[in-house]
């Protein structure tokens, strides 16, 4: 078995892709491009907020990015939820995309319409509409029953950033609910496996967890 690492990196791996050439790694505050044998091409860091997975596609990077708190708040009452795309070569910012329809989720928060337990965002995939050759951006949302991944709900978006539709995954049609009637974890959806191959869905990269 071959392995890859990236050492001497500030904080925790959020997530990695590949392009099959080089290995693509996204820390907390940073990216980083190595080689399959480790070898450290690039290092770019991202400021004034946490990164979260990472997905490659026709030459770029899909990085999901949250906005850090105000003073005094609490660590995940986030202030942004972005989408930072990266040229796969340089490393550089070629676009940062505002995802308005999680501010919005976010502005629900402790009134009667929060429905979905929103907190924030992680996952991130490119790939195609179940039946078609369109490709989207997918952004699994984080929720507050944090990582038991029940009722979880995938937002798609154009690759450059409009929201078109959720996918909802549990019991209940709102998806988002915290409540008995939860989906048992095995059952739920966070990019697994199963789910990928019930909907059909084709990714351009491995972003599964």
């Amino acid at each position: 078995m071959r392995y890859a690492e990236s050492l001497h990196q500030n904080l925790h791996m959020q997530g990695f892709t590949t392009d099959d050439k080089y290995v693509y790694w996204s820390f907390t505050d940073t990216v980083v491009k190595t080689t399959h044998e480790s070898t450290v091409k690039r290092c770019v860091p991202v400021f004034g907020g946490h990164l979260g997975d990472i997905d490659y596609h026709d030459g770029k990077l899909y990085a999901s990015y949250m906005g850090n708190c105000l003073p005094g708040h609490a660590w995940n009452d986030w202030t942004s939820f972005k989408i930072y795309v990266f040229d796969a070569e340089t490393l550089e910012t070629v676009n940062i995309i505002n995802l308005d329809i999680c501010d919005y989720y976010k502005s629900l928060k402790g009134t009667d319409k929060d429905t979905r337990g929103f907190q924030g965002i992680d996952g991130v995939a490119i790939g195609k509409i179940p039946g078609t050759e369109e490709w989207r951006m997918f952004v699994a949302c984080a929720l507050d029953t944090g990582e038991k991944y029940e009722n979880n709900i995938l937002l798609r978006f154009t690759l450059d950033g409009v929201y078109e539709t959720d996918y909802h995954y549990g019991r209940r049609r709102r998806g988002l609910d915290n409540g008995s009637n939860a989906k048992p974890q095995q059952e739920a959806l966070c990019f697994t496996r199963r789910q990928v191959a019930e909907n059909g869905f084709e990714f351009s990269a491995c972003t599964f967890f």
